[in-house]
């Protein structure tokens, strides 16, 4: 594992693939809830959700934090690209 990190392109491809989850993770997570309570028919926005109980299991009490999660995008999203800046500065410098 040592001489995975040793090679600088990888430990620099590594960094922004880190760095672009972190940007985009929120957006993904809140997308797939969004399209969940769709193919379930579930009424699911951020104020709160029905029961959506199917087979047994209350998806709408996973599914409307998940819908939640979409809101720290606000934070990620500028977060990200400040560190994907500084990154790039670290990485040419290095």
């Amino acid at each position: 594992m040592k001489k995975l990190f040793k090679n600088k392109t990888f430990v620099i491809w590594f960094g922004y693939t880190v760095i672009l989850l972190i940007i985009i993770g929120p957006l993904l997570i809140a997308s797939f809830a969004a399209y969940a309570g769709d193919c379930l028919n579930c009424n699911i926005n951020e104020g709160g959700t029905d029961d959506c109980v199917r087979w047994g299991f209350p998806f709408g009490a996973i599914l409307n934090p998940m819908m939640v999660l979409g809101w720290l995008s606000l934070l990620s999203i500028p977060f990200g690209f400040s560190c994907l800046i500084g990154w790039t500065i670290y990485s040419i410098k290095r």
